[in-house]
């Protein structure tokens, strides 16, 4: 569930709350409560310090060349349909706090704080909410990944779509990139038009632009056999983010809201 382009906040941290809040469709006499705040962001740097250990031990058994640790890591912390028959379920969470390089790791961290920052100065995020919609997203991202690299056979004796040989097993998943998906999810349908970066685009552009550009770029690569990414997990936490936002977030605005003046006014 590696993942590895690059955006940023447009000076979103900067600016005051209700210039903020403006994005999410409705009108606001101020931001969070500074306890909201604080907690919704101490719920991130928990999330955020849960992946440090197991990249931390990662390194350690690449440093020292430890097999026996690096084996104890791809069995409890990663993905994969042989671990789930073998009953390690777990790894629907475990692998989604698990990282092995630094790249992975870091965009993922930057990018679970960015959208974290976000959902904190929006007043009505609640701390459970954030945990609530980033576990969601996990399993949901989980649930895709395993639905998509689930072994099928196929009859090459058969032109056109093939129906019975097995193809070649699929590799292990990792990785919070599902997760952080989710979180863009909601964020993208709570404050569309919230302008954001992403490289190497020269120009800030619309956050409801920077999720389709993704989405778009992970549907086109879900079937690439050469890709080593988890395009599937990436598109089932984005998913579960929608329906998030839809049964928990949408009254705070966003496009909900905005769908409901355009009935309205029909």
């Amino acid at each position: 569930m590696s993942s590895t382009p690059f955006f940023s906040q447009s000076s979103l941290l900067d600016r005051a709350n209700g210039q903020i809040l403006s994005t999410l469709g409705r009108s606001y006499s101020g931001g969070p409560s500074y306890y909201s705040y604080r907690s919704v962001r101490a719920v991130i740097w928990i999330l955020i310090g849960l992946n440090v250990p197991i990249f931390a031990m990662w390194q350690q058994a690449k440093a020292t060349n430890d097999r026996r640790a690096d084996q104890l890591l791809r069995k409890y912390c990663t993905l994969s349909w042989d671990g789930i028959k073998q009953g390690r379920y777990y790894t629907t969470l475990t692998s989604a706090f698990a990282h092995q390089d630094w790249l992975h790791f870091g965009f993922n961290m930057f990018a679970l704080n960015t959208f974290g920052s976000v959902l904190a100065m929006a007043g009505g995020v609640s701390p459970a909410k954030v945990i609530g919609l980033a576990l969601g997203s996990a399993l949901a991202s989980s649930a895709a990944f395993l639905w998509h690299s689930k072994p099928i056979e196929r009859d090459h004796s058969r032109r056109g779509w093939l129906v019975a040989t097995k193809r070649e097993p699929i590799r292990a998943g990792l990785g919070a990139s599902g997760l952080v998906s989710g979180l863009a999810g909601a964020t993208t349908l709570l404050m569309p038009s919230l302008r954001m970066q992403i490289f190497p685009i020269p120009v800030a552009i619309p956050l409801w632009g920077v999720t389709c550009i993704y989405a778009a770029v992970d549907a086109y690569f879900l079937n690439d056999s050469n890709s080593n990414v988890g395009h599937a997990a990436h598109l089932g936490g984005l998913a579960f983010g929608a329906v998030f936002y839809l049964f928990e977030l949408r009254k705070l605005g966003g496009v909900w809201q905005v769908a409901r003046r355009l009935v309205l006014r029909r």
